[in-house]
This record gives C-alpha cells, sequence and structure tokens, in this order.
C-alpha cells in the first residue's frame, strides 16, 4: 500500500533529539523516500511527481536506479527534495544523459532543490539529450549567473520553450547571456 506519514509534536521533533536519535529518524526518512519512489514510479503513467522528499546524492541514486529504461513519461516533477548539486549531478548524468531514460520528457521541474551552478551545468549537459523537453523550471535554487550562463549557452541545441529561473540570483550578466541567445 502506499506510505503512511504522521507529523511529529514538538515534544517528538528530531531536531530536539540527541545526534543517535536524529541518525535513526534521518534512516526512516531515506527508507520512506525509497518507499516513496518505488510506489510512485510502479502506478504512474506518463507522470511523476515527488515532493518534500529528503533525496539528497542517496536518494537521487534510488530514483534513478529505479525508472524504467526508455519510459514513456511526459513529466519530471522533483521538487522540495533537497537534491543539491551532487544529486542533481546524478540524475542528469544517469536518468536524463546518454542515454537517456526519460528521453520524451516535455516538462521538468526541479524547484526548490538547492541546485547551485554545478548542477546546473550538468543539466545544460544533459539538455541536447532530452529532445522532447519543452519546458524547464528551477525556480527557488542556487543557479546564480554562472550555472544561468551554461543553461543559456545550451538552449540553441533544445526545443525548450519556457525555462523558469525565478529566484536564483541569476544577476544581470546571466540575463544579458541569456538576450544573447535569444538574438540568434
Amino acid at each position: 500500500g502506499a506510505p503512511q506519514y504522521r507529523v511529529c509534536s514538538a515534544e517528538d521533533c528530531p531536531l530536539r533529539q540527541p545526534p543517535e536519535a536524529v541518525a535513526s529518524v534521518i534512516q526512516v526518512v531515506k527508507e520512506d523516500a525509497a518507499t516513496v519512489i518505488k510506489h510512485t514510479i510502479k502506478t504512474a503513467k506518463t507522470e511523476l511527481t515527488f515532493r518534500n522528499l529528503y533525496l539528497l546524492e542517496g536518494g537521487a541514486k534510488t530514483l534513478t536506479k529505479a525508472l524504467p529504461n526508455d519510459n514513456d513519461y511526459d513529466r519530471l516533477a522533483v521538487e522540495k527534495c533537497s537534491l543539491g548539486d551532487d544529486g542533481t549531478k546524478i540524475l542528469a548524468k544517469q536518468a536524463l544523459g546518454v542515454p537517456a531514460k526519460c528521453r520524451n520528457l516535455r516538462g521538468l521541474y526541479l524547484c526548490a532543490n538547492s541546485i547551485g551552478p554545478a548542477g546546473a551545468k550538468s543539466l545544460a549537459s544533459a539538455l541536447k539529450h532530452l529532445r522532447e523537453l519543452r519546458t524547464l523550471r528551477l525556480d527557488s535554487n542556487a543557479v546564480l549567473c554562472e550555472g544561468a550562463k551554461a543553461l543559456f549557452s545550451a538552449l540553441p541545441d533544445t526545443k525548450l520553450e519556457r525555462i523558469g529561473l525565478m529566484n536564483n540570483q541569476v544577476g544581470d550578466s546571466g540575463c544579458n547571456a541569456l538576450a544573447k541567445v535569444m538574438v540568434r
């Protein structure tokens, strides 16, 4: 069946417990994330959505291993899952790169995952393999100017119609890089 969740009270909140108790709670969170991933992939038809999971690098590996090869997913959303740069690199290489397990994706949503410039560069490298991708949302990460420039330089090799980078501190230099690509 579907995993069950509970809300902890202030008294049993893991942050108020000794370090050894927090470590066991983190292990349970990882196990729950793996269960959620497997259940979602097993039941999803064309869209995969993961929100509020604590994935990091290990969870990204679990996710990419669980994805079937040459799948027909149209949309992949991994939002508020703490991927970070390391998890994003794994996702970009193992699920979006060559051979792309998700090559038919039309929408990729990776909002609020602490993705920095290194993660954005990995995604930029994977974009050329996602021939059907039309929407890329990276809102509320830490892509910064450096990561935005890498993404923008990959745009001419894609069919992207929409890219979301709100709350990423792209800056004027990043915006100018986008303007140069759009003029071409």
